[in-house]
């Protein structure tokens, strides 16, 4: 377990009987006076190996006498290990049999009172990358007097290529955290843990997941509450779009079969060992656009989210949570990334814009419209990009997620984390990245990590940061958070000025740039035989100026559509910046 000072004490305490056997944890304080008992690696399913290979899973076969749970298990298989490497570098042990999670209990709430709330965390990695481990949940665990738990589920082909016709339905990653999260409801009352007060906490591809298991029959009764953290069920890259191509159905050409004749896809697919799988032409992995995306399979989503939020929900309490930069990479260290900003290119950023067109497909003239209304930020193609990014990747859908939900459940607050460090190696316009408050809500300020330096402002804003999520959990009160409601759409920065950290209530949320993503454009898609200068709606809704208006003001901005250069070189940079901006930074497009 990575910089833990581990101290054993009764071993009787550290013994739990599961439904499947008995248990063997380990006792940290990495915290002085904090002490946690930890479960690490607990099978909450069958190894999905061989015949198990692209099935639901199953749940993990019994066993005698009692099982070690003290060594973090391996990742499921990826692609490549860049995204776990930014919050646990030096990881690098992965594995088709990769079902288990870990359990964080405070030593004072593990007296089986039932009564310990639970928080289930489900990482982010674009459903391609990336594992529970990757962020430990001890120091929250302690701060916060909850009961964390972090799992792994299978990732890109394993856990989510869709081909309907041949038996492969594309779900089973989702399957999998459903699984992970009946063996805690059956499961965490024997460490204290109260099974009728769980939430689920995903971040980026994991807010979308989440999204989708509070709409899910197959995840009913499974928990209570949700924080949907950097994502939203209702993003575009997040499930697929009879009208948006996909990268989920993939499968290759039978003629590539040898045994083709006399084997199903599925069949064979299960007879490869992983290196042969993931270099099938047509089965890789795909690092463009939105690579594994849910579908509506009509059992585990029954219809599109937005449809099902107004019919019925899971839980009725959401946190909904962003970043002021979100739009933004948290890697400024990775060499190739940071050549890409330097000769990103405004033929690159129109390559982006064609694919985000494709969302809009029925916009004339989207990129200028879309270019005019960022014109604050066009002596930069590389900033205007990423400033887009921001709006119409994380935080339209987040907002249109919350004034739905808004309507129809108990509970609701959005929050922003504003907060720069003092040794932030981001630059100023960059400063709060995507991904980078994650390490303050699982409490890295407190105790250290190898990629950041911390003070004391910063382990105050991570103490903050925790309580916000802790109070969340276990159902109490914060002062510091305001309710976001349909007549009254306040939210709640944290921020950090004269050297103190600070709650600041705003009434709305980039009000401009919203409507511009979540209303302007789509009536201009919707009515698709107007043009943009055609559609009728609020002034304060849309860029000033006519379409054609603003198509003729393009041309004498420094970003111009007329922009061909380096279009050969755009293309690779700009493939760059969707897979490793977009995705190192939170996976832009492959979410």
């Amino acid at each position: 377990m990575s910089n833990l000072l581990l101290r054993i004490y009764s071993e009787e305490d550290l013994i739990v009987q599961t439904t499947y056997g008995h248990i063997r944890g380990v006792v940290t304080e990495r915290i002085p006076g904090k002490r946690i008992h930890s479960f690490l690696g607990v099978p909450y399913a069958t190894p999905p190996v061989n015949e198990l290979r692209f099935e639901r899973p199953m749940p993990p076969t019994s066993w005698e006498g009692v099982r070690y749970a003290q060594k973090l298990p391996p990742a499921c298989i990826q692609s490549d290990m860049m995204y776990i490497d930014e919050y646990f570098p030096g990881f690098e042990d992965t594995s088709e049999d990769c079902l288990y999670l870990n359990l964080y209990i405070p030593e004072v709430e593990s007296n089986r009172s039932g009564n310990t709330s639970v928080l289930v965390f489900v990482h982010g990695g674009s459903n391609r990358d990336g594992m529970g481990s990757m962020l430990e949940g001890d120091i929250l665990a302690g701060h916060g007097g909850i009961i964390v738990v972090t799992i792994n589920y299978r990732l890109g082909i394993y856990g989510f290529v869709a081909a309907k016709d041949e038996g492969l339905d594309g779900t089973y990653g989702f399957l999998d955290q459903i699984e992970a999260l009946k063996w805690v409801k059956s499961n965490i009352d024997q460490f204290g843990g109260n099974s009728n007060m769980i939430t689920i906490h995903g971040h980026s591809a994991g807010a979308a997941n989440v999204g989708f298991l509070s709409t899910s029959p197959m995840s009913k009764g499974l928990f209570q509450r949700v924080i949907v953290h950097s994502g939203s069920p209702l993003a575009f890259w997040a499930m697929t779009d009879p009208q948006f191509p996909q990268g989920t159905n993939l499968k290759p050409s039978c003629s590539e079969f040898e045994d083709c004749r006399n084997k199903t896809y599925k069949e064979y697919l299960k007879s490869l060992n992983k290196t042969q799988l993931a270099t099938i032409k047509g089965l890789e992995t795909p690092r463009e656009l939105v690579t594994f995306p849910a579908v509506v399979d009509g059992e585990f989503l029954p219809g599109r989210p937005n449809d099902v939020i107004r019919q019925s929900l899971n839980a009725d309490h959401f946190l909904l949570a962003f970043t002021k930069d979100e739009g933004f990479p948290i890697d400024l260290k990775n060499e190739a990334y940071v050549k890409m900003v330097v000769s990103f290119t405004k033929a690159n950023l129109l390559e982006v814009m064609k694919l985000y067109n494709t969302v809009f497909r029925n916009v004339k003239n989207f990129t200028e419209i879309v270019i005019k209304e960022y014109k604050e930020f066009e002596s930069s193609a590389y900033i205007l990009q990423h400033k887009v990014d921001a709006d119409f990747v994380f935080f339209a859908p987040m907002i249109r997620l919350a004034d739905l939900l808004s309507q129809y459940i108990k509970e609701l607050y959005v929050f922003s984390f504003d907060h720069v460090s003092a040794h932030s190696p981001h630059p100023r316009w960059q400063s709060v990245p995507h991904g980078i408050d994650l390490y303050y809500v699982f409490g890295a300020p407190l105790v250290g990590h190898k990629r950041f330096t911390y003070d004391d402002l910063d382990k105050e804003a991570s103490r903050k940061v925790m309580t916000i999520w802790s109070d969340f959990v276990k159902g109490k009160e914060n002062q510091e958070l305001q309710a976001y409601q349909e007549s009254n759409k306040k939210f709640t920065h944290l921020v950090s000025r004269n050297h103190e950290i600070l709650f600041e209530t705003k009434d709305s949320f980039r009000t401009r740039k919203m409507n511009f993503w979540n209303k302007y454009l789509p009536s201009i898609n919707n009515n698709s035989t107007l043009g943009a200068n055609e559609v009728k709606m609020d002034r304060t809704l849309v860029p000033s100026g006519s379409a054609t208006q603003t198509a003729n003001e393009m041309k004498q901005n420094r970003v111009t559509v007329s922009d061909k250069e380096n279009s050969s070189s755009g293309l690779r940079c700009v493939h760059w910046l969707l897979v490793t901006t977009c995705w190192t930074m939170l996976f832009l497009f492959s979410l």
